[in-house]
């Protein structure tokens, strides 16, 4: 089964009709459900601190995070000094610590595939040497 893990942006359009990427959104989850969807907890901070407009979207939001269709990783004290590794050695775009997130969860699972319109993502590198797969 094909693993994904959703970056920050992919939520935030999901649950906010007018964003320009809502459509494109709305169809990765639907075409994407018999495929092992994942994010960070970061992930969903950050969704929560960027939907503050809209109380119902919240709500929204942790309501389908709870329904268990996508899985959620914890980043554990053991993965920080990995996460602070990779925040330097990109440090000149710079990479934030939600997207350290990703890759530290990526490397970890062996999950290749992100979907995002994050174009950092190109330039990360999966385990220093691959590139990622960009599924959205």
């Amino acid at each position: 089964m094909e693993k994904i893990i959703i970056d920050t942006c992919i939520f935030v359009a999901l649950f906010n009709k007018s964003d320009r990427y809502f459509p494109k959104a709305n169809n990765f989850i639907k075409n994407n459900k018999n495929k092992l969807l994942s994010t960070t907890t970061s992930v969903i901070t950050e969704v929560m601190f960027l939907l503050d407009f809209d109380i119902n979207a919240q709500i929204a939001f942790l309501e389908y995070m709870s329904s268990g269709g996508i899985k959620i990783y914890d980043i554990l004290d053991s993965d920080l000094l990995h996460i602070a590794k990779l925040m330097g050695k990109y440090s000149d775009l710079p990479m934030d610590y939600t997207d350290a997130t990703i890759v530290n969860v990526c490397e970890k699972n062996k999950i290749k595939s992100i979907a995002t319109i994050d174009s950092d993502f190109h330039i990360y590198k999966y385990n220093n040497k691959e590139s990622f797969n960009i599924v959205f």
